[in-house]
Parts: C-alpha cells; structure tokens; sequence
C-alpha cells in the first residue's frame, strides 16, 4: 500500500488539521518493496503565529508538541506509516536542510537506509 502526498493531504484535510505555520517539511519513504510513504510536520492544532518564529531551527521542539499539538516531525510520521516496510528504505526529505538529532535516531532506528535531502525544486 503507497500513502502518496495526495493522501496525506487528505488525511489533514478530513482531520481537520493544518500545516506547520512556520515551515513545512516533507518526508516521503521508499521501501525496498517500491511502496511510498508520505508524511509532512502537519499540526492538529495550527497556529498563525509560530510559537518557535523567533527561535533558531532546533530550539523548542517542545512547542511544536504542547501548543501546536504536533505527533511528531515529517520523518517521524512517515516512519510510523511505514512501519516495518521502512526497514531498508531510503527517506527522502524536502523542506529542511537537516534532519534533527532525534529524526535520526528514529529512522536509524527503524532501518531507514539513508536520508536525502532534497531541494523544494526536486
């Protein structure tokens, strides 16, 4: 089963929830079986203004968690869709620059051959 980004999109949309307001990421896992999983840092309680807008990247995480009511970051969702198909998978990440400390243990965790991080163009 693929979870393509339109059906992510329409998970957030059925749900009600919303984007991170101060910056989007997407994760989009390809396992070993061909299979996509798609994830984004989507919030269930989105806010206008970023609790975090005048923080530098990887400061208040918790933020993201208490106020915005986030699961998790984009690598972290898309992990948890996959499951055990993530385990030699390659996640590729679109959006940010890095992923975090926390993302990577995660998706070391679960197996995730390599992140690429990849250009909004790409």
């Amino acid at each position: 089963m693929t979870f393509t980004l339109k059906d992510h999109e329409r998970f957030i949309e059925r749900e009600g929830f919303g984007p991170c307001v101060k910056q989007t990421v997407t994760a989009r896992i390809v396992a070993t079986t061909g299979e996509e999983f798609v994830s984004t840092n989507y919030c269930k309680k989105p806010q206008t203004l970023c609790p975090r807008q005048d923080m530098p990247t990887g400061q208040g995480y918790e933020k993201c968690k208490n106020i915005c009511h986030q699961d998790g970051h984009a690598e972290e969702n898309a992990v948890a869709l996959a499951g055990d198909k993530a385990r030699g998978s390659v996640l590729y990440l679109t959006g940010h620059y890095y992923a975090c400390d926390n993302c990577q243990k995660i998706c070391k965790g679960a197996g995730v051959k390599e992140i690429i991080l990849l250009t909004p163009e790409e």
